[in-house]
């Protein structure tokens, strides 16, 4: 949900937000995303392992705190289902994974009230008569986005990783405000449910007007494309490893010795972009092949020889495009597009929202001792700004309890 009650961040959109539905008493909440998309969806509740939620000074005190998100099952969810759309969308998917891969993911003790305007449409209140609204989440324009804990432990698996890249187009709609916008709440519903309960069409895809604006479409076309190059890189890449381990394990009975190796498409899939770590698996792969190759060459066959030199230079030539692609992916015109989005989301802001934000940013581990009761080393100056920071935060978290927008701790 987009803070509408922040003037800088108000929008004339007023059709849903971070919301789930709890389609009649008695039911489990689920993305509201999800249900538009299939009124019949079932969620399942798999994941075993879940992020720590801690009761942490600073949260008692400021009302919200960072988790990682990123660590959770549902963050992997979320990246499976977008590598799924990765080539027929890849602005969209590209700019979801960067807004994940960028945003602050917080989570707070409060529960979330649903505002009025993104209350269910009408026409979709008949099919659910007894639903009920919850907030997962809101959109705060100075910290990013909060989840509500409460909330967070209650979803299902499809939910919390569909929750994950709601909030992220939330971050990338802030880069298109005002009358220019066209990724709209309806947009962020539609997206959602998607990516998450469909794979695409050929031909089918988000990377138009229909659902960015020219300006915001035109700066993010390079990133597409370095989207698509990057995605061969990485299918070759998974389809190398996955040949070079089944060749191992039928010549000596054990695939691949790297432990990083043992799920090829899975590793490949779970460092999408990160192409520091696909070149050295691709360099440990070619000195793996290449020393068991001549290690062993009398007993190999010129036809097994001849295998494990072809996929021993594959790797070698597949790590220097790896390596290049990590080199080009940091100076080229891309990263401008990802620049001017970050621009204007912080443009958004007032100069006061800028400041605290800034002040947090650089005196975070200073405000955590302050809290704790730990001003060792700290001079009275560095102090007296920690205490106005706090008192600061304390005064946002005011605005937004005032506001309606912070219903109370959790239950």
């Amino acid at each position: 949900m987009l803070l509408a009650s922040l003037p800088a961040f108000a929008g004339g959109d007023t059709s849903g937000g971070g919301t789930l539905i709890v389609r009649k008493p008695g039911d489990k909440p689920v993305l509201l995303d999800l249900a538009l998309r299939d009124p019949g969806f079932s969620d399942t509740y798999e994941f075993k392992k879940s992020i720590g939620m801690p009761d942490t000074e600073f949260l008692k005190v400021v009302g919200f705190d960072r988790a990682d998100f990123r660590g959770d099952p549902a963050f992997v969810l979320a990246t499976k289902r977008l590598n799924a759309w990765r080539h027929e969308s890849p602005i969209v998917v590209g700019l979801i994974r960067n807004a994940l891969a960028q945003m602050p993911l917080l989570y707070t003790s409060h529960r979330l009230k649903v505002l009025p305007e993104f209350d269910l449409p009408a026409e979709k209140a008949k099919t659910w008569p007894d639903a009920g609204l919850v907030s997962a989440a809101i959109y705060d324009g100075i910290f990013g986005s909060r989840i509500s804990r409460a909330v967070w432990d209650d979803l299902g698996d499809m939910s919390k990783a569909g929750l994950l890249i709601h909030e992220a187009l939330r971050h990338i709609q802030l880069a298109s405000p005002g009358d220019a916008r066209k990724l709209t709440n309806i947009a962020i519903q539609e997206i959602t449910g998607r990516i998450m309960l469909s794979n695409p069409k050929k031909g089918e895809n988000f990377d138009s007007e229909h659902h960015l604006n020219s300006q915001l479409l035109k700066q993010s076309r390079e990133f597409g494309e370095r989207e698509k190059r990057h995605e061969e890189i990485e299918n070759r890449t998974s389809q190398l490893l996955k040949t070079a381990d089944n060749a191992l394990s039928r010549l000596r009975g054990t695939g691949l010795k790297n432990s990083r190796n043992s799920d090829c498409a899975g590793c490949v899939s779970a460092n999408t972009g990160n192409f520091d770590v696909l070149y050295a698996l691709l360099r440990d792969t070619q000195k793996e092949l290449s020393d068991y190759r001549f290690a062993n060459w009398e007993k190999l066959t010129q036809k097994e020889r001849d295998l494990l030199e072809s996929l021993s230079f594959g790797a070698l030539n597949l790590a220097s495009d790896a390596n290049a692609a990590s080199v080009i992916s940091k100076v080229d015109g891309a990263n401008i597009a990802l620049a001017r989005i970050s621009d204007a989301i912080r443009n958004a802001m007032t100069p006061e929202m800028r400041s605290l934000r800034f002040r947090v940013e650089q005196g975070q581990a200073n405000i955590r001792r302050y809290i704790q009761g730990d001003t060792r080393g700290m001079t009275t100056r560095e102090k007296i700004g920690v205490q106005r920071v706090i008192e600061e935060l304390c005064q946002h978290n005011k605005k937004l309890m005032e506001s309606g927008v912070l219903v109370g701790p959790e239950d």
